[in-house]
């Protein structure tokens, strides 16, 4: 039995003189699998919609491109991801319906969060599975009230993985997460991935960072860090190479433990071309290379401080706030920031605070603060929570 994971797939940047057959070459390793599996990064302008206010790009692509999906045929279109959303609900779930309408299954969005987070059930031979698609927190990750993509909740993904085991299936977390070219997955990734694994999930893919990462067998289950991009042209083909570079995750499932096959491939403009002789050689002793520190704490822990020094991407947006932050600060100047965003409960109140400024909502919960002066002086308040709901 084989199960096939692919990475991100985006055909925004994509000119359609030079991408003709794009998946020609994938074709029949797609078609040999029982199962297959992408991440699609872009939604479809089959509809209209008005971009969202986020970081980053807001990415649609024309729908001429849709074809291409349609020649990789895989099983499962993963839409959980930072850009499903990045035109509101009527372009996702209009793309959605699409691929639904074309008979592909989809995984990883919903008109709410339980919706969203609803597993993937699929059976192949003998074998039933259930596959969990997850994203990170960043714009478009849906509510108990609000639509969007499953956006990662400890609970929600022990709750799903849980359901799976009970319904005898293999559960599998697909999750789209990391530091965006970052050849090495971060210790509190490895920690969070391997946690997946000892809540009872066959296997963790994951893919987002823009260039391939390692993988490992924990427990004898594979757990790979990222995919690096399937197809995701760029207007400027000089950027580095690990851009252009990924594998396909093959798992070959027999009776005994899960093997992992990876099928490493580059890709440019116009197409992807699988590996092969000196150049599938070179990628896998690469590939083994960047996952053999995934085993050393020590090493992993110091990889990653050298990235967080040397492309503070993320952290010089903090800058705009407060220029000298990092600029050489004693210990003494950076203590209650640092409060902020290590503590839990602290990144937890600061956190949703950002989120109720960026829906435009925290003025009007600043009315209630009468509520809880009653509740400090130890007094209940006469209409209970009527006033709160």
């Amino acid at each position: 039995m084989k199960l096939l994971f692919g990475g991100d797939i985006c055909f925004w940047n994509c000119d359609p003189e030079d991408a003709r057959e794009p998946f020609a070459g994938l074709s029949g390793i797609f078609g040999e699998a029982d199962i297959s599996v992408v991440n699609l990064e872009n939604v479809f302008r089959f509809t209209e919609g008005d971009p969202i206010v986020k970081s980053g790009p807001n990415i649609i692509s024309d729908p001429r491109f849709y074809q291409f999906i349609k020649t990789l045929n895989p099983t499962v279109v993963g839409l959980a991801n930072n850009h499903t959303f990045d035109f509101g609900p009527g372009p996702a779930f209009r793309t959605q319906e699409t691929l639904k309408s074309d008979g592909f299954l989809t995984v990883g969005i919903g008109k709410n969060v339980d919706e969203a987070y609803e597993p993937l059930y699929l059976e192949a031979g003998s074998e039933k599975f259930a596959l969990i698609a997850v994203c990170e927190n960043e714009f478009g990750c849906a509510s108990t009230d609000r639509p969007g993509t499953a956006g990662y909740s400890l609970s929600r993904i022990t709750k799903a993985i849980s359901d799976a085991r009970e319904r005898q299936c293999r559960p599998i977390v697909f999750f789209h997460g990391g530091n965006e070219r970052d050849p090495y997955p971060s210790p509190g990734k490895r920690e969070l991935y391997r946690h997946f694994a000892d809540l009872g999930a066959d296997a963790v893919i994951a893919c987002h960072t823009h260039c391939p990462q390692g993988y490992e067998y924990y427990r004898n289950k594979p757990i790979v860090y990222s995919m690096g991009n399937l197809f995701f042209p760029k207007k400027d083909e000089s950027s580095i190479r690990s851009w252009y570079n990924g594998y396909l995750v093959q798992l070959e499932i027999n009776g005994g433990p899960t093997e992992l096959v990876p099928i490493p491939y580059v890709f440019d403009n116009g197409s992807v071309t699988v590996l092969d002789g000196n150049t599938k050689n070179d990628f896998l002793k690469y590939l083994e290379f960047i996952s053999s520190p995934i085993q050393s704490e020590g090493l992993l822990q110091k990889l990653f401080d050298i990235w967080c020094a040397i492309d503070p991407a993320y952290v010089n947006q903090l800058r705009k706030y407060s220029p000298d932050l990092f600029g050489g600060c004693e210990p003494e100047q950076i203590k209650s920031v640092r409060n902020v965003f290590t503590c839990e409960a602290h990144n937890e109140l600061v956190k949703n605070t950002l989120e109720l400024l960026y829906r435009g909502e925290l003025e009007k919960y600043k009315g209630f603060g009468g509520f809880y002066s009653q509740l400090r002086d130890m007094n209940i308040p006469t209409d209970g929570y009527a006033e709160v709901l």
